[in-house]
């Protein structure tokens, strides 16, 4: 047990506590982003299945540019999964032992991190990953029917721009959350 003198030493360094109402509302709103990564890593880890599954289904084809595009796709894929993971994992629960300075820190660094992969990971790694599927694009020219080749290039630009927009929108969806959670720590 402590002394009454070392209690009143520490009491100056001691930072206020959050206020409940701000830690109950910033835990539902880590708790949302959270279940959103979840969602993510599911998507991104049922697609890399299905590259991996098309890849040995083609893995006796004699096309290097094709397996190149197709394993860049899959690479692309495993590393933003690896990013999610790695920002998921920095969002367990928060404990309300910590003092509100090292509460907001905790939240700044999470919010820099969330920013970093959705302004500079995002877009690097949708650039590679479609730069991947123009590469299989000459083998499937040379593999599939004119009709079958005409649709799977035509559908995919529908396909990447809804891919685009529905990123943007979660980016901005979850930006906005990080920003409402940065402002309420604020008023600490």
């Amino acid at each position: 047990m402590k002394t009454f003198e070392e209690i009143t030493k520490t009491w100056p360094d001691q930072k206020s506590q959050p206020d409940s109402n701000i830690t109950t509302k910033a835990t539902n709103t880590l708790a949302q982003i959270k279940r959103g990564q979840l969602i993510t890593i599911a998507v991104l880890s049922i697609t890399a299945l299905t590259l991996v599954a098309y890849f040995v289904y083609t893995a006796t084809s004699n096309e290097p540019l094709f397996t190149s595009g197709l394993l860049l796709m899959i690479g692309v894929i495993s590393v933003r999964i690896a990013l999610e993971l790695k920002s998921s994992r920095q969002f367990k629960p928060i404990h309300l032992t910590l003092s509100a300075q090292e509460y907001t820190q905790l939240n700044r660094d999470r919010h820099q991190l969330r920013l970093q992969i959705h302004q500079v990971w995002t877009p690097v790694l949708l650039t590679l990953y479609w730069a991947g599927f123009v590469m299989l694009i000459p083998t499937f020219k040379k593999y599939l029917s004119d009709f079958w080749f005409q649709y799977t290039w035509i559908s995919s630009i529908p396909i990447a721009i809804a891919m685009i927009v529905f990123i943007a929108y979660q980016i901005k969806k979850e930006k906005q959350m990080l920003k409402t959670l940065q402002r309420d720590l604020k008023e600490f």
